[in-house]
């Protein structure tokens, strides 16, 4: 059989290449061959299957893995328009494809098209991987292709017998769960030995923070952001490195590691993929702030450091809270920032905090005429400055953002060339007749693969974007 040369080059750098044999007796394959939907029908008149047959199985079992895989992480793919290409492509290959259903079809009927395509899916991986002797992912529960938008994924969590074991085997580098479908690998970050580089930590630094078995997350962000030695870049890196990690393995789990191996974990895992909402950073941001708006609210007054801690923890809230509690803060009372704070902005009392606030900005030099704000002295130059500080962290986060997007894209760069050499290449075969469901597996596996990497763009393209338009307004005003 003739093949598309560049397809040992695809098999190569996104398949698992090789020659397998297969594990059951030629009557049993050939039963198989006859119960797959995708291998071609003339295999199933063999007793024995070639290497090349045998290449051909593998890249199909390959590819409706990975669609099953984004399936399973992205079920909103299969049932919007840029799914019509892939099923197109599925279809080829012989897959009995049900219905799509249309844009406006109800969520009923998108669940029940989910369900179908994972049953077709799960049936040609499991006669495939017993063919080629490989495990699938385990078929995906009913309830998780119930698609919400504003699902997440499940946290996996570590027994403390996991803990001990990790301590005795003294490696920072293991993994656990099922492969496929839901196992965690966790290794060390390689970080630089370039001090102006965003990812240099020193050795003294480093030693400092995880010197203690037991440190809180509050403790080891207040460390990282009062360290003199960082850059704000820096400090939005490793806060955003633990909780990245923290989000899949618990708190608990990173604190140990870095106490154990004097390193930070990097997690990779196979029920979705990072990066997650800022969980511990958010909900570290409000103990912090409510922490010191009630100092401020007793005391009267706050030290540089404390302000700093404000501003630069600000920038893991939502942005139209952060600029509200900030302004309430300038121009109001502690009470009235810690009340928006804690409550919706749309709650009633919020709202008539939000008018007041913006009645006494317009009025500041009515109310204030030599810049001397009653009760608010001893804060007010402090806050006021609050704009240009918070620029600059969202700044930093903006930069650490960035270079996680751009390894996204040159991934999905190196995706994209893959089809085009599949692309080319076939429309220079001359007998392309034989090539096309070689093309069809290559081009249906780089598909649903870049839908899972695009999932990964859009998030973090969003949060930058969502900096980018608060740094767009016009504070103070």
């Amino acid at each position: 059989m003739k093949r598309i040369s560049c397809l040992g080059l695809l098999a190569g750098c996104l398949l698992v290449a090789g020659v397998a044999s297969a594990q059951t007796s030629a009557k049993s394959l050939t039963q198989l061959l006859k119960s797959s939907f995708t291998a071609p029908k003339k295999f199933s008149t063999l007793n024995t299957l070639s290497t090349s047959q045998m290449q051909s199985l593998r890249n199909r079992y390959d590819a409706i893995e990975e669609a099953r895989r984004a399936l399973y992480q992205n079920p909103g793919w299969v049932v919007s328009k840029d799914f019509a290409a892939t099923a197109a492509h599925l279809k080829m290959l012989g897959l009995p494809m049900p219905k799509h259903p249309a844009v406006n079809a109800s969520l009923k009927d998108k669940e029940l098209y989910r369900q179908q395509l994972n049953k077709i899916l799960q049936h040609e991986s499991r006669v495939l991987g017993t063919i080629l002797a490989k495990k699938p992912r385990p078929n995906i529960p009913a309830h998780l292709l119930k698609w919400d938008a504003a699902k997440m994924l499940q946290s996996q969590t570590v027994s403390r017998q996991m803990w001990e074991q990790i301590l005795k085997g003294k490696n920072s580098s293991f993994a656990w769960g099922t492969p496929n479908w839901d196992q965690v690998r966790v290794t060390p970050v390689k970080l630089s030995e370039s001090p102006g580089d965003p990812n240099y930590i020193s050795q003294e630094v480093m030693g400092k923070l995880t010197e203690q078995p037991e440190k809180s997350i509050t403790a080891v962000f207040d460390f990282i952001l009062q360290e003199k030695t960082l850059s704000p870049q820096q400090k939005q890196f490793f806060m955003m490195l633990i909780d990245d990690a923290a989000s899949v393995l618990s708190y608990n789990f990173v604190q140990l590691y870095m106490y154990v191996f004097n390193e930070f974990p990097a997690v990779s895992y196979d029920a979705g993929a990072l990066p997650k909402a800022n969980d511990y950073l958010r909900s570290y941001a409000y103990t912090v702030q409510r922490r010191l708006l009630d100092k401020l609210d007793k005391t009267g007054t706050w030290a540089e450091n404390d302000f700093e801690f404000f501003v630069e923890t600000s920038v893991y809230l939502p942005a139209k809270k952060a600029q509200a509690v900030l302004s309430a803060a300038t121009y109001l009372e502690p009470q009235a920032a810690l009340w928006l704070l804690n409550n919706p902005l749309k709650d009633e009392t919020s709202q008539k905090i939000l008018n007041q606030l913006t009645w006494v900005r317009n009025h500041q030099q009515t109310i204030w005429p030599n810049g001397d704000m009653s009760k608010k002295s001893s804060v007010g130059s402090y806050f006021f400055g609050a704009k240009s500080k918070r620029i600059r962290s969202l700044l930093a986060r903006m930069d650490v953002l960035n270079t996680r997007l751009q390894k996204l894209m040159n991934a999905q760069y190196q995706l994209n060339h893959m089809k085009e050499l599949v692309d080319k290449q076939a429309k220079q075969t001359r007998d392309a007749s034989h090539d096309v469901p070689e093309y069809v597996t290559a081009w249906s596996f780089v598909s649903a693969r870049k839908a899972r990497l695009q999932k990964l763009i859009n998030q973090t393209q969003s949060e930058i974007q969502n900096i980018r338009e608060e740094l767009a307004l016009n504070w103070g005003k």
